[in-house]
């Protein structure tokens, strides 16, 4: 009787397993397919369950202005990534280390309207502001909008880090003839790597796919590639345009690489962090 019940548990689990990795999975395969069909086998009676060709993957790369959105959206994240994370360092350090209980629970309370506040909020200000120190149209403002909104969660997810590294190491380090800032750059930043490479997986992600307000602060000069592929759905030109299903589906499927690439990179750390504490010595 208890073999049936495990079997029975065995096959329910694994069918939600493999039922829920289809629903995921499924838009990406027909995004892929999409994207290696005409326009007209998009919309024909005909049911194309498999990509024709490959061309559109090729061409995409022709289209104007769809070269320069991506190396824009590539250095928006890198730089906003490199920023966001160098300042929640010192920040999320002091917090765990420098600061009473109470100051940095008040301060990480604040910070949490700040997480909690919707973007669409802070548009109109964050554009004149923008506008006013000439750097509408700029990547610029794009860089400096996502340190902004990425900030204040990078700081709590840094401090978290910190907070769980053991004191004893650093003060060891110091009896040892460090200070503390030495102590700081020898032992815990290095112990700390992993949970800097989450929050800097989460900020690219983040920067990467952001839309909103690359919509709005952009015109031709910095345009992304979440603006570029809404160009393509849209309609390039307007005014009713056709979109361009078989073009935006195939620039859909090359925006997913980089993300992908820089997740496969960082995965060792990723892995860490999910298992940091699963075992205690």
């Amino acid at each position: 009787m208890r073999s049936v019940v495990l079997t029975f548990k065995s096959v329910f689990l694994y069918s939600a397993m493999y039922t829920s990795l289809f629903l995921f999975l499924f838009p990406l395969f027909w995004l892929f397919r999409t994207g290696g069909l005409m326009m007209s086998e998009i919309f024909s009676l005909t049911t194309y369950w498999f990509p024709q060709r490959l061309t559109n993957y090729l061409t995409i790369w022709s289209l104007p202005g769809i070269q320069g959105a991506y190396l824009h959206s590539i250095i928006i994240s890198a730089a906003a990534t490199m920023f966001t994370v160098s300042l929640a360092i010192p920040v999320g350090f002091s917090l765990a280390r420098l600061s009473t209980g109470k100051a940095a629970a008040n301060f990480l309370d604040s910070l949490l309207v700040a997480i909690a506040l919707p973007p669409v909020v802070l548009l109109v200000p964050f554009y004149i502001l923008m506008s006013r120190l000439g750097l509408v149209d700029t990547l610029v403002a794009l860089i400096i909008m996502n340190m902004v909104f990425n900030l204040p969660f990078t700081v709590w997810l840094v401090y978290s880090f910190f907070k769980d590294l053991p004191i004893e190491v650093e003060e060891s380090g110091m009896i040892d003839g460090c200070s503390r800032l030495g102590a700081f750059m020898r032992l815990s930043l290095p112990m700390s790597i992993t949970g800097l490479a989450v929050a800097a997986i989460l900020v690219f992600i983040a920067s990467w796919n952001e839309l909103l307000y690359a919509m709005v602060l952009t015109q031709r000069n910095s345009v992304t590639a979440t603006v570029a592929i809404l160009d393509l759905v849209l309609g390039r030109g307007g005014g009713g345009a056709m979109p361009s299903w078989d073009q935006s589906s195939a620039a859909g499927i090359w925006f997913m690489i980089p993300t992908l690439l820089f997740a496969l990179i960082m995965n060792k750390y990723l892995v860490r962090a999910l298992t940091l504490g699963a075992v205690k010595g």
